[in-house]
């Protein structure tokens, strides 16, 4: 049996994390987790309830970091926290393979952009979640990774079978609505969401998500202040974003640089199209005119007239461009492609 230690989230249990987890552990039944938890939410409870029941799935301490000799040590956050239980493992276990999966671009203003660099320079093995990743650790670092595994979605959870319906009248949303999900930070451009809302009286603009680093995110809670047709609906549970994004028209997504953003694959996986910039991994996700649209942040004017053509689709039409989604996202994101990959690199790095 391989160990594999994930030192991810040191100081609390994210359910997308909870999910990963189960999904990996449930299809690599002959490798063994550590992980550690602390759920923050009655929902991260509930969600990773079942996860620990699993006999190959344990929560780790850190005395276990400190003292037990693991197979491999796996990480794909790249903060201080992160890098010191790498640190403290690979200094018990001499012979531990250090695995890093790099989900981001690098750029200079990302807040762990020092412990990106280490971790990809100190990995033995680099994986990266798209292809836009993989050319900027190249471009970067100068180093061609090992492998290039998508990030995976949960389909059963996003699934219209699973939608509470009650949701989007509890929040007093009203149809037809564009939707984000994200941080409300500069690379995400939410400028560009709020220039539409501004260009766009007769609609609903909501976002989800949190308020971002520093200033850069105050600015944006400010100008929501004035906006009459922006929700802002803050950080809130998996269920209420899944509700959400079924009952949305479509997703806006001007983000300038992702490594493989969830909440896109989350939205199509609700069968919602997406307009997004042809940078970064968007190309990877979208297929322009068939799953979404992919348009340059300058043309707004294109970016409307998007919207306002799917406010006007028709149930056919609907359902075509809902079923092309969803099936895209099954097929290339599902977890038994992910699982599997990363099961290789587990025991290709115990033999090593």
């Amino acid at each position: 049996m391989v160990d594999v230690l994930m030192p991810i989230h040191l100081d609390r249990w994210r359910n997308a994390i909870s999910t990963e987890l189960r999904e990996i552990a449930v299809r690599v039944p002959d490798v063994s987790f550590f992980s550690f938890s602390g759920p923050e939410t009655a929902e991260d409870a509930e969600l990773g309830s079942g996860l620990w029941e699993r006999e190959n799935m344990s929560i780790a301490s850190i005395g276990d970091v400190a003292s037990r000799r693991f197979d491999v040590v796996h990480h794909a956050s790249s903060t201080w926290r992160s890098i010191g239980a790498v640190a403290a493992v690979r200094l018990r276990s001499r012979r531990v393979r250090h695995i890093y999966t790099s989900s981001v671009e690098r750029f200079s203003w990302h807040p762990h952009v020092r412990a990106e660099d280490l971790a990809v320079r100190s990995a033995h093995i680099v994986c990266a979640v798209s292809e836009a990743v993989a050319a900027s650790i190249k471009k970067h670092y100068g180093r061609t990774v090992d492998a290039v595994i998508p990030n995976a979605v949960d389909t059963s959870f996003f699934c219209q079978l699973a939608v509470r319906p009650e949701t989007v009248s509890r929040l007093e949303l009203h149809r037809p609505f564009a939707v984000w999900v994200g941080t409300l930070e500069r690379r995400k451009r939410p400028d560009v969401f709020l220039r539409l809302a501004d260009q766009m009286p007769d609609w609903q603009f909501v976002m989800l998500g949190g308020a971002g680093p520093g200033s850069e995110g105050a600015d944006v809670v400010r100008r929501l202040a004035g906006a009459s047709n922006v929700r802002w609906l803050g950080l809130q549970p998996r269920g209420v974003v899944r509700d959400v994004l079924a009952a949305a028209a479509l997703m806006v997504f001007p983000s300038e640089t992702e490594g493989l953003p969830l909440s896109v694959l989350e939205a199509q996986a609700m069968g919602l199209p997406v307009v997004a910039q042809p940078s970064s991994s968007m190309p990877e996700i979208i297929r322009h005119d068939e799953t979404g649209w992919l348009l340059p942040p300058h043309d707004l004017a294109r970016w409307e007239q998007v919207i306002r053509d799917v406010g006007d689709w028709d149930p056919s039409m609907r359902q075509r461009f809902s079923e092309a989604a969803r099936s895209a996202v099954e097929r290339r994101f599902g977890w038994d492609a992910n699982a599997g990959a990363y099961r290789e690199l587990y025991l290709e790095g115990s033999r090593s």
